[in-house]
């Protein structure tokens, strides 16, 4: 026991050193007269107001896909999967945004290959709702997703 004891008072007489020496630094760096503001980037933030006017540019090389109910209206958190026609390889799903809009292309999804005919799933399926089978275009475009209420 009487080991433990001076193992524990040199750990924290070591310690307290340490912290003792880390402190000093710290609280002479801080009352340094030195003008440590050129060592901070501007950075220059603009407002939402300043960005009102201007759109984000749409991607390009990517499927858009347009989420909406029966009605017509955008359906927002709809998750957008692609699979290759005999379900072997799935990409990951995107979500729509409250437009009720999704790119789905290299831009978007990590190792996806490019324009060509996918099955088009819900990913996780939203209860209530089903779609009709889709298989998008071979080549980048528009893809309108409607989502169908199922009848109880």
């Amino acid at each position: 026991m009487n080991k433990f004891k001076k193992l524990a008072t040199l750990c924290m007489a070591l310690m307290l050193s340490v912290g003792l020496s880390v402190f000093a630094a710290c609280n002479n760096s801080a009352s340094s007269s030195e003008d440590v503001s050129s060592d901070v980037e501007s950075v220059e933030v603009s407002s939402e107001a300043e960005s009102e006017g201007e759109e984000e540019a749409e991607p390009t090389d990517c499927y858009k896909f347009i989420a909406v109910d029966e009605q017509g209206n955008p359906m927002a958190n709809v998750g957008i999967q692609l699979c290759t026609a005999d379900n072997s390889m799935c990409y990951m799903p995107v979500n729509t945004n409250s437009e009720g809009i999704c790119y789905y292309g290299a831009e978007t999804i990590e190792d996806f290959p490019g324009a060509g005919a996918y099955v088009v799933h819900i990913v996780p399926e939203i209860p209530g709702y089903t779609i009709d089978e889709i298989v998008t275009p071979t080549s980048y475009g528009e893809v309108t997703v409607v989502l169908k209420a199922v009848e109880a």
